[in-house]
């Protein structure tokens, strides 16, 4: 009688160790895939925002030199002076200028 009750003792802690290291190992895999989770996030928001300025700043740039060159055409259409030309470029000393409106 003694070694079957042995051995279903044995079996029976078996199982329980068994089971408690897969509760422990699931744990720390879940912890682990947390610190993943939070820093894939931190560095897929980091990528857009870059993406995003850089979208931004092309975009700025591209209508600052549309407005830009309105700004030339419309003076040569209406024969503006050269004087006052240079005159507007210095007293705008930003080289765009037109970073004032946007």
């Amino acid at each position: 009688l003694r070694p079957p009750a042995i051995k279903h003792s044995w079996s029976s802690l078996k199982s329980s160790v068994t089971q408690i290291q897969a509760n422990f190992r699931g744990k720390q895999m879940h912890i682990l895939y947390k610190a993943v989770r939070y820093f894939a996030i931190k560095i897929q928001a980091a990528v857009r925002g870059h993406l995003i300025k850089k979208s931004i700043h092309t975009e700025v740039n591209q209508r600052t030199e549309e407005y830009r060159e309105q700004i030339v055409m419309l003076w040569y259409r209406a024969q503006v002076p050269l004087f006052y030309r240079s005159r507007f470029w210095i007293l705008n000393k930003l080289p765009c200028f037109l970073n004032y409106a946007l």
